[in-house]
């Protein structure tokens, strides 16, 4: 072993056979066996599960002319520092906290040429920050994954009309609490949404824009508006004609949103506004499909519908428990009273 600070620890013994390890101490991390990348990133993680920190990959080097990685480098998820980027101060909307430490934490592998041998060469165990106490090592980010099992029942559940917060809650109750399931909220929010960006496709886009603009020709009260995504891609679109502007205008005392219904093609949601005439018959007054629920994509629906109806808000607006939707309502429709329908 070569000399070095008392932190460090370099080669692991060769010939040494692979074996299940109970736990990740030092020892274990430096003297496991590992043939590919996945399984040294998979023990690293596994030793800062047990130790309270978060690890993250690092700096990869290859063999010339090869994919076949050299060098491979983790390291804790607070190394180093944030890079500022000069942008002006009026565009800066919020500034993000920095969390990271500089700290040295990390473990270098050394491979061979043919990607079978890794070695440790570097192995520093001290920490400049304090590590994560027990009952929250769950929420570490390197810890937080969904399993293929969690992931279908996600989409089964979502697909079905499921709430993403109770096909949560539902996953949190068969492991018997947060922290065995293996993933936060959020990570469940944000599955469920990567899943729903089925993109319309292009030529389906450009024909519905033709039909928006055609039937504003023969309507002159006919208004409509597309959102798109950073790539500039359709993924929500609004609509209301001049009949149900006066059904409004009218009847719009109380109105009814609802967003259960979809679509099989593009699993998007549709999301229509109900009024009830003088005859206690259902009215459409607008449409709506959107591709995200989300607080902004219901601010931005609710502003666009208040733009085309003149700004004049309900007296009562009756939702489902929607929590993203009750934000939005508050924001948007701030003198309507919003009511939960059963």
């Amino acid at each position: 072993m070569a000399e070095g600070p008392s932190n460090c620890v370099t080669p692991l013994q060769e010939n040494k056979e692979e074996e299940v390890l109970p736990s990740q101490d030092s020892a274990n991390v430096v003297f496991h066996v590992v043939h590919l990348d996945d399984q040294a990133y998979y023990m690293y993680c596994e030793y800062a599960h047990q130790k309270g920190f978060s690890a993250r990959k690092a700096h990869v080097v290859y063999w010339t002319h090869t994919r076949i990685v050299k060098a491979r480098e983790y390291r804790c998820s607070k190394a180093g520092h944030k890079q500022s980027k000069p942008t002006a101060e009026s565009q800066v909307k919020f500034h993000r906290l920095d969390t990271r430490t500089g700290c040295l934490t990390c473990i270098n592998f050394s491979v061979d040429k043919e990607g079978k041998n890794w070695t440790v060469v570097k192995f520093v165990e001290e920490h400049n920050h304090p590590l994560t106490v027990k009952n929250e090592i769950h929420l570490l980010m390197s810890q937080r994954k969904i399993s293929k099992v969690q992931d279908g029942l996600l989409k089964n559940m979502t697909d079905n009309g499921i709430r993403t917060a109770h096909a949560y809650n539902f996953l949190v109750d068969e492991v018997g609490g947060f922290e065995n399931v293996g993933f936060c909220k959020s990570d469940a929010y944000n599955f469920v949404q990567r899943e729903k960006r089925a993109l319309i496709e292009s030529g389906d886009s450009l024909s519905l824009l033709k039909i928006f603009k055609d039937l504003q020709t023969k309507d002159s009260m006919f208004s409509y508006d597309v959102h798109t995504d950073e790539f500039k891609r359709l993924t929500s679109f609004i609509w209301i004609d001049g009949h149900s502007k006066v059904d409004y205008d009218c009847f719009g005392d109380v109105i009814i949103f609802d967003t259960t219904y979809r679509l099989n093609k593009y699993n998007l949601a549709c999301a229509p506004f109900i009024v009830v005439n003088h005859h206690w018959q259902n009215v459409f007054v607008r449409g709506t499909f959107l591709a995200e629920e989300t607080i902004d994509s219901f601010c931005c629906l609710f502003e666009t519908f208040l733009r085309f109806v003149g700004g004049k808000q309900p007296c009562t607006i009756f939702t489902d428990q929607d929590q993203a939707m009750a934000v939005a309502i508050s924001k948007v429709f701030d003198t309507s009273w919003h009511c939960l329908c059963q």
